[in-house]
């Protein structure tokens, strides 16, 4: 990894920052997971860490093949447990950590994928890392959703990979979401506009149960005259014309 000072120095930044999440990109593919590991038994503190891997193939690939879900392993001081992000392997994974590793970004479905409300909502944790393989995948929508502003770059330390990796690398996949602006987050507002937007019939309840919160992200079930729908709202935190902002996208269940 080059750069390694400015690496451990943007960590510190984040670690010391009132943010709770943060992106980990660059060309140290299939290294950042583990470099981010390292830091952290580094930093020799009893933290206790989850590891969130597309499967438990890929876990077991990286801390060895006795990794089960809800069993932990250790590393200096670091509790590491392990999971992926098929729901049935997160049954037996306690809810409270010091911090949450997923791995790799480019594997979640996008907005409306469970992992998010899990991470954000469900577990807490003090801190949150957002880590890519390869920075092929647009994941501008997941510093929107988990107000992300700490960006940390892991580049490989061999100039011919590092320049031909860049040289590869084609954005794709941009992720679609709609833009709804409300005056207020009452969930009255709310239901005129997503009634109003989706043609719904008009609303007639919701799963909401009281006022949004500016930087507030979950999914919500509102029925309507014509039809029952779910969608993940994302309450951005600055306003737009005086107005709240709520990126909206239809959940497909």
């Amino acid at each position: 990894m080059r750069n390694q000072d400015q690496v451990i120095k943007s960590l510190n930044e984040f670690m010391n920052s009132y943010s709770k999440h943060c992106m980990v990109i660059g060309t140290d593919i299939q290294e950042k997971h583990m470099n981010i590991l390292a830091y952290l038994a580094l930093l020799d503190k009893s933290f206790k860490v989850l590891l969130r891997v597309d499967s438990m193939n890929n876990g077991k690939y990286l801390l060895g093949s006795n990794i089960k879900t809800g069993v932990a392993t250790k590393m200096n001081k670091l509790t590491i447990y392990v999971d992926s992000m098929q729901v049935k392997s997160q049954n037996n994974t306690p809810d409270e950590f010091d911090c949450i590793l997923v791995y790799p970004i480019a594997a979640l479905k996008g907005f409306t994928d469970n992992n998010l409300v899990d991470i954000i909502n469900d577990r807490k944790a003090q801190k949150v890392f957002w880590i890519s393989n390869r920075d092929n995948y647009d994941n501008e929508y997941l510093k929107y959703i988990c107000n992300i502003k700490h960006i940390i770059e892991m580049n490989n330390d061999d100039d011919e990979v590092h320049n031909r990796i860049i040289e590869n690398t084609i954005k794709t996949n941009t992720e679609e979401y709609d833009k709804l602006l409300v005056d207020n987050l009452s969930y009255y507002d709310i239901e005129e506009a997503i009634d109003n937007k989706y043609k719904m019939g008009g609303i007639y309840t919701s799963s909401m149960g009281q006022e949004l919160c500016a930087g507030s992200f979950n999914e919500y079930i509102f029925g309507g005259n014509k039809s029952s729908k779910a969608f993940c709202i994302k309450v951005l935190e600055n306003k737009e014309n005086n107005k709240y902002v709520l990126l909206v996208k239809k959940c497909c269940k």
